[in-house]
């Protein structure tokens, strides 16, 4: 069986970018994964949007803007994958991505 992966997207009034970054993780060959959204006190219906259109999220709600350390620290506190992967709310994945790192990681012991 493939690892799960965690993947940790912190989210500041992005909701613009959501669909795009959510679907090209689902679109993905690596299926194994879960999504872990933690919002830093949008004003943008960001939470709402997301509990809405993808409720597989797990959502971490801060309700004021903590930083990107500490919200990244707090998706990374309830994540159950082997791998912790921070993704950019404004990125769109290729396809390959998760798998070719943990391909990657899987097969160096060093990682």
């Amino acid at each position: 069986m493939e690892p799960l992966v965690s993947v940790i997207i912190v989210n500041y009034n992005g909701k613009r970018y959501l669909r795009d970054c959510f679907e090209s993780l689902e679109r993905g060959e690596y299926k194994n994964f879960e999504l872990i959204f933690v919002d830093n006190g949008s004003c943008d219906g960001s939470v709402d949007y997301v509990r809405t259109e993808f409720p597989y999220a797990r959502i971490i709600d801060n309700r004021k803007n903590l930083g990107l350390a500490v919200a990244s620290n707090r998706g990374a506190a309830v994540a159950k994958g082997r791998y912790l992967f921070f993704f950019n709310n404004d990125t769109k994945a290729d396809p390959r991505m998760l798998r070719e790192l943990v391909k990657t990681a899987e097969g160096d012991p060093s990682i």
